[in-house]
């Protein structure tokens, strides 16, 4: 019991166990929700919902801009927060865009999007590639590593 509560004074280890905890509990969740899906939806409508989130979570891992704030967050000093905020906008507007061009081109992919097409649901799937799957992780990610950046800037 004293070697882990060593281990968990030290704040780099208690970051890595809280990391490794929130991947294994969203695995769970994940695993847990996707079976329930296959129990009690249509075996055609889980596969096109699974398209669909593999759509939105490519799109969006596309436009992750968090290496720009990995570079650059040291060099910025005061115009740190400026930056993370150009970034952001920058990678939602990648995704929307992006998003917006697979929207144009369903017929391409199959009839396994075709319930995208429309006004609505199309502004859904926009919102949710530049919000959704992947990107809350992305951007946390992207603040923390950016916040550990400018709290060792500001240390030197």
């Amino acid at each position: 019991m004293t070697a882990l509560r060593s281990e968990l004074s030290n704040p780099l280890f208690r970051n890595a166990y809280a990391l490794m905890i929130n991947g294994g509990l969203t695995g769970v969740l994940g695993l847990g929700y996707w079976l329930l899906a296959a129990r009690f939806y249509d075996p055609a409508q889980v596969g096109r919902q699974s398209a669909q989130n593999q759509a939105m979570m490519f799109l969006g891992g596309l436009t992750a801009l968090n290496f720009i704030l990995i570079r650059f967050v040291p060099e910025m000093g005061r115009r740190t927060s400026a930056l993370v905020l150009r970034t952001y906008v920058s990678g939602g507007v990648a995704a929307a865009t992006l998003a917006a061009g697979f929207l144009l081109t369903l017929r391409w992919w199959g009839p396994s999007f075709s319930h995208l097409s429309g006004l609505r649901p199309g502004l859904f799937f926009v919102v949710a590639v530049i919000s959704g799957p992947g990107q809350e992780h992305r951007l946390r990610g992207a603040q923390d590593r950016a916040a550990d950046r400018a709290g060792r800037c500001a240390a030197r």
